[in-house]
């Protein structure tokens, strides 16, 4: 029951977020799109590894899939949130004439 939450805690955010992105100046390319998708995939199966992996008692493979999902989710975010800002900030850099 609690994934399910989660599940609609997490599609709620995403549309509040594609609501957001609408009314405000923020173009998000397809590709930009796509790897945030997949950061947050990989980040939710790493915490779900995480929880099902310590709900198991096996604490180790819970953190290490942790580390190696949720390390490629973080760097893919970064990526993301990296290439919107700095689209964002040149294309409102003042001109000089």
């Amino acid at each position: 029951m609690e994934w399910f939450v989660f599940g609609v805690i997490v599609g709620a955010g995403g549309y509040g977020l594609a609501v957001w992105l609408r009314r405000t100046v923020v173009r998000i390319t397809w590709y930009e799109w796509t790897l945030g998708v997949i950061a947050l995939v990989l980040a939710l199966l790493a915490l779900q590894n995480l929880f099902a992996s310590r709900a198991e008692m096996e604490d180790k493979a819970g953190w290490m899939g942790l580390l190696f999902l949720g390390l490629p989710a973080v760097v893919l975010a970064a990526i993301v949130g990296g290439l919107v800002w700095r689209r964002g900030t040149v294309a409102q850099a003042p001109k000089e004439s």
